[in-house]
């Protein structure tokens, strides 16, 4: 029996101060929506296990997180939203968020952490929207969070989801051959980590590019 099942639920956002809610969902100094972050952060490190009666006001402030995510100009506030999220979807099981503000190293990495602790709580088919929208768009920076993140999975998964391998090998193959030198390498460490998981299924979902093991040997 792990450490998990003797945690108590707890409802952080009863104690979470209604002044701090107030100036993350209607603004405020960037200051002040750090400050209320932490403080909310501070409580789920605190009580990991989120109470499961509140699983509809947790997806409101996902909602909520979501939005700072994608518009905040303040990278710190953005940074400690990321954390945040993270810290949300290790509790209770919330899924389908959309997280890509990735312009500095500091806000890829709290994202790519967030991104992968929501991943833990959901199936393949949720996130596969999110993922498949945010490789297509133009910024390198987001490509780069998003293989990341396609590697570390395929690690993680111990079973195979055909349907979502099929949607998103394609865009990481096309990747591997980005105009960004490490667009490129992150591209082909995922694919490396495709076929890993896959094993020679993966040839299918790869196609000429899975014979190139100087590539592939990348996600390995």
């Amino acid at each position: 029996m792990d450490e998990w099942t003797f945690l108590d639920e707890v409802d952080v956002l009863s104690k979470w101060p209604a002044e701090h809610r107030k100036v993350v969902t209607e603004g405020g100094k960037w200051s002040e929506r750090r400050d209320a972050l932490e403080a909310l952060n501070k409580l789920m490190e605190e009580n990991p296990r989120l109470s499961t009666t509140s699983l509809t006001i947790y997806g409101e402030l996902m909602d909520e997180l979501r939005k700072i995510l994608d518009r905040e100009s303040n990278i710190v506030v953005v940074s400690t939203a990321a954390r945040t999220a993270e810290l949300l979807a290790q509790g209770p099981p919330i899924s389908d968020q959309k997280i890509k503000r990735q312009e500095e190293k500091n806000v890829r990495d709290a994202v790519s952490s967030a991104l992968f602790a929501v991943s833990q709580t959901t199936i393949p088919e949720r996130i596969q929207k999110d993922l498949m929208e945010g490789m297509a768009l133009p910024s390198p920076e987001v490509k780069q969070t998003l293989l990341e993140f396609i590697y570390k999975y395929c690690k993680f998964l111990d079973a195979v989801d055909v349907p979502f391998f099929k949607a998103v090998t394609p865009l990481v193959v096309k990747m591997a051959s980005d105009s960004d030198v490490t667009v490129r390498d992150k591209a082909c460490a995922a694919l490396g980590s495709i076929r890993r998981l896959l094993g020679p299924g993966a040839a299918a979902f790869l196609g000429p590019i899975a014979t190139d093991n100087a590539k592939m040997e990348k996600g390995l």
